[in-house]
């Protein structure tokens, strides 16, 4: 391995360090120097309240972002989804890998449950997301949704001993792939059921914006068509001005000549509900979000988020 150290900013949870561990693999594979520093974030250490209550997905992401801005790691990696539309002065998005499966993913301990409509009358599903609660409301308003905080190993054995009465959750498939787990029975929710979150399934390297440097020798794990997804899926939520305390979803669908982006926005039981979609060339990427973003809001979700975030 040759030149500049590249210190790598991270979570310190168990998915966090994984997704790092693979980007710094991934560096050094390229025969450049790297090595993980681990930031604990605020929302690492409140696990008791939900999230909206605490001042949303920042909460993931402003110390290790003030700790990248003040010279003392080179990059930082997030989740992407955890990622605020905005981002502080200085710092931009370096290039994007390649996406993990964005599916969301259905796991209960019952026996026989192969799909959500297998869940017997008014079972009860653990979910802290608010865009996960608010689907569920709308195709099974049978079902009692209650909160759940915790790691994805914590949320998984809560359900498995059914605390608090949990009979079943919802998680991202793409955590539990680079976690490498294997859960049993666990169904995988098309997004035709469940829209996933805004680049869900995507890792965001972040940089400071003159690391010019870092820039170029990132630019091998660009992955194109997670890149163009990635660029649709944030114009989305830059245009709506998306956070945690609006249940809203958006996932981009790339193939070599088009982006389809469809998107969602909806009150917090489902209804109103407005969903949409649109499909551009693939070098519009970011238009196609923002796009759709300007036509649900012309369509009545202007209304939806003003409620939500009264």
């Amino acid at each position: 391995m040759t030149g500049r150290m590249i210190r790598i900013g991270t979570r310190g949870s168990k998915l966090a360090l994984a997704q790092a561990s693979l980007v710094r693999d991934d560096i050094r594979a390229m025969g450049l120097s790297a090595e993980l520093v681990v930031i604990e974030t605020t929302g690492d250490r409140v696990q008791d309240r939900p999230l909206q209550e605490l001042g949303g997905k920042g909460l993931f992401t402003r110390e290790i972002e003030s700790v990248l801005i003040a010279g003392d790691i080179d990059m930082a990696i997030h989740s992407l989804k955890d990622l605020p539309y905005r981002m502080p002065e200085g710092l931009k998005l370096a290039c994007f890998p390649a996406r993990e499966d964005p599916r969301d993913v259905l796991i209960s301990p019952m026996d026989n449950v192969h799909a959500l409509a297998d869940l017997p009358q008014g079972s009860t599903v653990a979910t802290g997301s608010l865009r996960r609660r608010a689907q569920l409301r709308r195709m099974r308003p049978d079902l009692q949704v209650i909160g759940i905080r915790g790691n994805v190993d914590t949320r998984l054995r809560k359900v498995q001993m059914g605390h608090e009465g949990m009979d079943a959750t919802i998680v991202a498939a793409a955590g539990l792939r680079r976690l490498g787990l294997a859960v049993s029975g666990a169904v995988p929710l098309e997004r035709d059921q469940m829209l996933p979150a805004v680049c869900q399934g995507l890792l965001g390297l972040q940089i400071r914006a003159d690391d010019s440097a870092l820039m170029t020798q990132l630019g091998p794990l660009n992955h194109v068509a997670s890149a163009a997804a990635g660029e649709a899926e944030r114009a989305f939520l830059q245009t709506l001005k998306g956070d945690c305390n609006v249940p809203l979803a958006g996932h981009a669908l790339v193939s070599e000549a088009t982006v389809s982006m469809r998107g969602l926005v909806c009150g917090p039981d489902g209804h109103p509900w407005h969903m949409d979609e649109v499909t551009r060339p693939v070098h519009q990427a970011a238009m196609a979000g923002e796009q759709l973003a300007i036509q649900l809001l012309e369509r009545g979700a202007a209304e939806v988020l003003e409620s939500c975030r009264g």
